[in-house]
């Protein structure tokens, strides 16, 4: 992400009712659509609707569950949504923004596991490139700058370092 974002967009809701009313090739060919659809799918629990939003070699990387480059294609993508969807997450975007066709998306995370705990929730970026109308990338860290993510993530294993911010 850019030190400098164009443009900024605050939702304070889940995007469910303004991404699906958007038709599909328009949701294909915009980044933020695309993204917004990833989210909300996820939050549905739609895995092969997910699935069709990434491009076949995508590579997807989260933390110890995913370290870079060991995640690629979309059978490793369809084990991280179907784990996403057993753990029950709830995403509810921040901010996202874009610069050409990446997407930096600041997220709230609800999950069984923070539930559990009686954690509120996390904060995490998503940063996911676009290429040809299709997801390509997408990078995950937990945001160590926001205390209760911190707090939470002292305990795992291989936490990430938020070493990108939107």
């Amino acid at each position: 992400c850019a030190p400098t974002p164009i443009p900024v967009i605050t939702p304070t809701q889940t995007v469910a009712s303004t991404v699906t009313s958007l038709p599909t090739s328009t949701a294909q060919a915009d980044p933020v659509t695309t993204a917004r659809r990833l989210i909300d799918g996820i939050n549905r629990g739609d895995v092969a609707g997910v699935l069709t939003l990434f491009s076949d070699d995508v590579l997807w990387e989260r933390g110890g569950q995913c370290p870079p480059g060991t995640c690629i294609g979309k059978s490793a993508v369809q084990r991280e949504i179907e784990r996403d969807v057993a753990a029950q997450h709830q995403i509810n975007l921040i901010n996202i923004q874009i610069k050409d066709a990446t997407v930096c998306a600041r997220v709230d995370l609800q999950t069984a596991q923070t539930r559990a705990k009686a954690v509120r929730r996390i904060v995490q970026i998503f940063t996911i490139e676009v290429k040809e109308g299709k997801i390509a990338q997408v990078r995950i860290v937990n945001d160590l700058t926001d205390p209760e993510t911190a707090n939470f993530a002292k305990g795992a294993v291989a936490t990430p370092i938020a070493t990108i911010s939107c």
